[in-house]
């Protein structure tokens, strides 16, 4: 009967819409997935990025404490060889 075709038309028409939101939803949810993905991947990028920037920091930190300790080291040689010099001439006079 009538009523019957008329109940099922507008269950058709909110099927339809229920369907045409549905599709929305997915695309916007496979949208966010490959946002997602592409973020992690960015990440990692940067982690790995960081981590090797600390890890050339902690070598360049080694090498400024040798290259100082050489420095001292130096200092020390250059200032006994003046001593050494300035007792050397002074035994001369």
């Amino acid at each position: 009967d009538r009523f019957d075709e008329e109940v099922g038309n507008r269950v058709k028409v909110k099927e339809n819409e229920w369907a045409t939101e549905r599709k929305t939803h997915v695309g916007e949810i496979n949208t966010l997935r490959e946002k997602v993905k592409s973020l992690e991947t960015q990440l990692a990028s940067i982690i790995k990025e960081k981590d090797e920037a600390v890890t050339r920091r902690d070598e360049l930190t080694k090498e400024v404490e040798a290259l100082s300790l050489k420095v001292d080291d130096l200092t020390l040689d250059v200032g006994a060889q003046f001593d050494e010099g300035f007792q050397f001439a002074l035994e001369q006079v």
